[in-house]
C-alpha cells in the first residue's frame, strides 16, 4: 500500500506536476471513501444494536 501511495504521489512515476495533482486527488478520494465506509458501518451497527436491545423482553 505504501508503494501504491508513493506511486500516486509521484505523479504515476513521472514527477509531472499535473499528474502529481491527479495522484493527490486520487489519494484524497480513496481516503474519503474509506472514512465514509467506516462511518456508515459504525452507524449501521449502532442502529442494529439498539433495535436488538429494544426487542428483548424485560423481566419483572
Amino acid at each position: 500500500m505504501k508503494n501504491f501511495i508513493r506511486f500516486l504521489w509521484s505523479g504515476f512515476g513521472t514527477g509531472v506536476t499535473a499528474l502529481r495533482a491527479l495522484g493527490g486527488a486520487i489519494i484524497f478520494f480513496l481516503l474519503a471513501f474509506i472514512a465514509v465506509y467506516y462511518i456508515v458501518r459504525w452507524i449501521v451497527r449502532l442502529f442494529t444494536r439498539n433495535s436488538a436491545d429494544a426487542q428483548q423482553p424485560t423481566q419483572p
